[in-house]
C-alpha cells in the first residue's frame, strides 16, 4: 500500500481523536445535545421498516444529502465509491460497483439490487442496476442512500446477492417552491436542472424535476492493443461523448404515493468492444428506462399496518457497432423489456417481543425481447422474444429475547416460470452490550437468477442460479459523544458463478470464496466538523484453483473530511481514496492508485443562492480499470484531473 496514504490515514485518525478529546472537555451541555449522532436517520431497507441503525440485521452505511453536497458527488457511482468496502469500475460506457472484493467486469451490476424508495429498478433483460450518468435519479434529489451489505434475498429475492442500495428521494416539503441548478466543467460538461416542490395546507406533497446533461468526453483515447495504421494507430478521437435526460415525479396524499421516473442516455463507445472497429464515429449505446408506481401504506391499529404497491416499468437498449469481422458493416443490438410488479405486506407486533412482517410479491414480464441485425442492408441475425413471471412469499420476525438481545429471522421463497424456485433464509443475533456498544452475528443466503441476456443471447438455457452464503460478525461502538467506530469480519462462499466466456457465451464456471475485514471511524462534532476513515481488506479467490479473482482489490482505504471554514456559510470537503492492484482477465495487474477530490461549498452568498467548486483527481493520477471479455484491451484508462462549477438558486 502507498506509504503516503498510510500516513494520511494515520494522521486522520489522530486528528479526529484529538479534536474529539478537545470537544469532550470543552463542550457545553447544549452542545452535547446537538451531537451524539442523534441526527443519523433510521434505516428502512434492512428490514422493510424504519429501525435504528444499531438494531438493523445488517452492516449498513448511510450517505446523506449533506454529504453529497459537501463532497460534490455527481452520480450514484461517486457516492458508492466513497463507501467502505465498495469500489467502482468504468469501461467508458457503464459504471460497475464492486462489493467486498467481488465485481466481474461487465456483470451489469446484476449482483446488487438498486431501489428508489423501495421500488426495484434493476431491469428485466440484463438485470442491470444503473449507477453512472445512466442512472434514473438526479443526485440532487437524493435525501439519503442506504447501503445494506450482505445477502438480502430473504426479503428481496434475486440480485440482492452482495448488497442492496436503496435511494430515499426528497419530498415536496424539501423545496417549497422552485429551484434551478446549473453546472459546467472539464471536457465541455454541462448540466441543468429545474425542480418544483410544495406541500399544501391539506397535506398533499408534490415534487417534479427535469435534468439535462451533456459532455464531450475525452478528445483522444489511446489503446496500444489497436496500435496499427488500419485502426488510427490505436487512437479513438472524439468518441467519448455522453448525453442524458431525466425526469422525476412524486406526489403523496394521505396514505397514497405516486412516483414516476424517466431516463434517456446516449453514450459514444470509444473502446471498440464486441469486435467493433476502433475509431468508427457511429458506435454508441442508447438506454431508456421509465417507471410509475402507486404505493399505499396505512395503520390498521396501534400495532398493525398494511402496505401495497403496484408499478409499471419499461426499459430499452440500442447499441450500434461497426463490426470488424463483417467487413465494417454496422450491426445493432437491442433489448426491450416491459414488466409490472405488485407487492402486499402486513406488519404487526405480537405482544412486545415480536415484530412480524409477511408479504407476497409478483412480477409479470410482459416482454423480454432481444435481437441483433445488420443495419444497411437490413439482415436479421438473431431475434428472441419472451415473456415470463415470478412470484414470492416472505416472512420476517424480529424477536426481542431480552431487553438487550434481539433475534431477527427471515425467509423467502421465489418461484420462476423458467427454471423453478429458490428458498433463502437470514438470521441475525443482535446484542446491545451497553448503550454504546452493539455486536451482530449475521448469517444468510441469497441467489441471483440468470438474466434473459445470459440465458438466450448466446444460448445457454442450462444456466443455474448463482447462490451465496455469508457469515459476518459486526461490532459497532460509540467511542465517545463524537466518534463512532464500526468493525466487521465476513466470509462468503458463492456457487455456480455465471461468467462470460471468450466466445461471449455465459457459463456456470465454478465457485468463489472471500474473507475480509472492514473498519471505520466516523466523527461528528458540535463545530459541524465531520470526518470518516475506513479500511477494508478482502481476499477473494476461485474455490477450485485458489486463483485471485479478477477486478478484486485486496486493499481499499478512504478518508473523508468536511471542514466548516465559515459556520453555516463556507465548507471544504476533502477525500482520499486508495485502491490496490487488481488482476485483469488476461492475468496482468493494474497499478495501485490513490486519488484525492476537493469541494468548496458556499451557502447564503445571497438569499437562496448556493455555489460549489470541485476538483476531482487533484494529483492527476493515471490509473486504469480491468476490462471485460468484450474488450480487446486488458485495462481501460480512466480520467485524470477534472473540475466542476455548480450554482443552485431557490426561488
Amino acid at each position: 500500500m502507498n506509504v503516503g496514504f498510510i500516513l494520511a490515514i494515520a494522521a486522520g485518525f489522530v486528528a479526529l481523536s484529538t479534536i474529539s478529546a478537545a470537544a469532550e472537555t470543552g463542550m457545553t451541555d447544549a452542545g452535547a445535545e446537538a451531537i451524539l449522532f442523534q441526527d443519523i436517520p433510521a434505516v428502512f431497507a434492512a428490514s422493510k421498516y424504519d429501525q435504528r441503525l444499531e438494531e438493523a440485521p445488517s452492516s449498513v452505511s448511510l450517505i446523506t444529502a449533506e454529504e453529497i453536497k459537501k463532497h460534490g458527488y455527481r452520480t450514484l457511482a461517486d457516492i458508492l465509491r466513497s463507501v467502505r468496502g465498495l469500489y467502482v469500475s468504468y469501461d467508458r460506457n457503464y459504471s460497475y460497483v464492486g462489493v467486498r472484493g467481488f465485481s466481474r467486469p461487465t456483470d451489469y451490476n446484476s449482483r446488487v439490487l438498486l431501489m428508489i424508495d423501495g421500488h426495484r429498478t434493476n431491469e428485466n433483460v440484463y438485470h442491470m442496476a444503473m449507477i453512472g450518468t445512466e442512472g434514473i435519479l438526479d443526485v440532487d434529489l437524493i435525501e439519503r442512500v442506504e447501503v445494506i451489505r450482505g445477502p438480502s434475498s430473504s426479503l428481496y429475492g434475486t440480485s440482492a446477492l452482495l448488497a442492496v442500495v436503496n435511494i430515499i428521494s426528497k419530498r415536496g416539503r424539501d423545496y417549497q417552491g422552485m429551484e434551478a441548478a446549473g453546472e459546467t466543467g472539464s471536457l465541455n460538461t454541462r448540466k441543468a436542472r429545474v425542480t418544483y416542490g410544495n406541500r399544501s395546507a391539506n397535506g398533499t406533497e408534490a415534487l417534479a424535476s427535469f435534468t439535462g446533461y451533456a459532455s464531450d468526453g475525452q478528445a483522444r483515447l489511446y489503446y496500444p492493443e489497436f496500435d496499427a495504421p488500419a485502426t488510427n494507430n490505436g487512437v479513438a478521437e472524439h468518441l467519448d461523448a455522453d448525453e442524458a435526460h431525466n425526469a422525476f415525479l412524486k406526489i403523496s396524499q394521505g396514505d397514497f404515493v405516486v412516483t414516476g421516473g424517466y431516463m434517456r442516455r446516449a453514450k459514444d463507445v470509444p473502446t471498440a468492444s464486441y469486435d467493433a472497429t476502433l475509431n468508427d464515429p457511429h458506435q454508441s449505446t442508447v438506454d431508456k428506462q421509465q417507471f410509475v408506481s402507486l404505493d399505499y401504506d396505512t395503520e390498521l391499529n396501534a400495532t398493525s399496518r398494511v402496505s401495497a404497491s403496484l408499478s409499471y416499468n419499461s426499459y430499452r437498449y440500442d447499441g450500434t457497432y461497426a463490426n470488424a469481422t463483417l467487413g465494417g458493416l454496422y450491426t445493432r443490438d437491442y433489448g426491450y423489456g416491459q414488466w409490472w410488479t405488485t407487492e402486499v405486506q402486513y406488519a404487526t407486533r405480537l405482544a412486545e417481543q415480536h415484530r412480524v412482517i409477511v408479504g407476497v410479491d409478483y412480477q409479470k414480464n410482459i416482454r423480454q425481447d432481444q435481437g441483433n441485425y445488420e443495419v444497411d442492408p437490413y439482415t436479421n441475425i438473431f431475434t428472441d422474444e419472451r415473456s415470463s413471471h415470478r412470484w414470492a412469499v416472505f416472512a420476517q420476525d424480529e424477536w426481542r429475547l431480552h431487553r438487550n438481545l434481539i433475534l431477527n429471522a427471515g425467509v423467502r421463497h421465489d418461484e420462476y416460470s423458467e427454471w423453478g424456485g429458490s428458498t433463502n433464509p437470514r438470521l441475525a443475533l443482535i446484542y446491545l452490550m451497553t448503550p454504546a456498544t452493539t455486536t451482530k452475528l449475521l448469517h444468510g443466503s441469497a441467489f441471483r437468477a440468470p438474466s434473459p441476456y445470459e440465458l438466450y443471447y448466446t444460448p445457454s438455457p442450462w444456466l443455474q442460479p448463482e447462490t451465496i452464503r455469508t457469515t459476518e460478525l459486526v461490532l459497532e461502538h460509540a467511542v465517545n459523544r463524537n466518534l463512532r467506530a464500526v468493525a466487521s469480519l465476513f466470509h462468503y462462499s458463492m456457487q455456480n458463478l455465471i461468467d462470460q466466456q471468450p466466445d461471449f457465451a455465459y457459463r456456470n464456471t465454478g465457485d468463489a470464496t472471500a474473507s475480509g475485514v472492514e473498519v471505520e471511524l466516523d466523527g461528528r462534532f458540535a463545530t459541524r466538523l465531520e470526518g470518516r476513515i475506513s479500511y477494508a481488506y478482502q481476499e477473494a479467490e476461485d474455490s477450485n484453483t485458489g486463483a485471485w479473482l479478477s477486478n478484486s482489490p485486496r486493499h481499499l482505504a478512504k478518508l473523508n473530511l468536511n471542514v466548516p471554514l465559515v459556520p453555516d456559510k463556507l465548507y471544504a470537503g476533502f477525500e482520499l481514496q486508495y485502491t490496490s492492484e487488481r488482476r485483469t482477465l488476461g492475468g496482468g495487474e493494474t497499478k495501485p492508485f490513490m486519488i484525492g477530490n476537493f469541494t468548496l461549498l458556499a451557502r447564503r452568498l445571497a438569499p437562496g443562492l448556493e455555489l460549489s467548486a470541485s476538483v476531482y483527481n487533484i494529483g492527476d493520477t493515471r490509473y486504469a480499470d480491468p476490462a471485460g471479455f468484450e474488450h480487446v484491451q486488458g485495462m481501460i484508462p480512466q480520467d485524470g484531473r477534472s473540475w466542476r462549477l455548480k450554482a443552485r438558486y431557490q426561488f
